[in-house]
């Protein structure tokens, strides 16, 4: 059972790790570092969740909403938890969290060629803006294909929020 709850301070200093241990490899291919001052200077400041899978911390989220879109800045998971259903059950629960804030679009960043890069496309989303390795992508949720609508992941596995609640 997939569950995401606001994250605390232990779980936060969890995701720094994580995000170093994931991103590394991926933007030294590029030239890039992973700068962890600066992580958490940035991600401090926006809506945090981890993402639990029958109790156990498997990941961690950072969001941002403005009037239109809700903003990805992170989404890390666990290597092991990597590749299997968790991404897209968290992108269900990004599209019901977008509904819930009445914002109409998801958008993120990711390094061109990754891993997420692919799951973002997979999922429909669009390159909006280039820099370098780095790609900025969105999708709009009033155009969505009811086949790659993230809301339907959730047949596949029921997603709990905060207070316990399936869905």
């Amino acid at each position: 059972m997939l569950r995401i709850a606001t994250s605390t301070g232990d779980e936060f200093e969890s995701a720094l790790h994580l995000i170093e241990e994931n991103m590394a490899p991926v933007l030294s291919c590029h030239g890039l570092s992973c700068d962890r001052s600066w992580n958490r200077t940035n991600l401090e400041k926006r809506d945090n969740y981890s993402i639990f899978v029958d109790r156990h911390w498997v990941g961690f989220l950072s969001l941002e909403t403005s009037d239109k879109r809700l903003f990805v800045h992170t989404l890390q998971l666990l290597p092991a938890r990597q590749g299997n259903i968790y991404g897209l059950l968290v992108f269900r629960w990004l599209g019901e969290q977008a509904k819930e804030k009445s914002v109409n679009m998801l958008a993120c960043k990711a390094v061109r060629d990754s891993a997420a890069a692919s799951l973002y496309h997979r999922l429909g989303f669009s390159i909006t803006a280039e820099d370098g390795a780095l790609i900025e992508l969105a999708l709009s949720l009033d155009k969505l294909r009811p086949d790659r609508q993230p809301t339907l992941v959730g047949r596949l596995l029921p997603c709990e929020t905060n207070n316990g609640d399936h869905h």
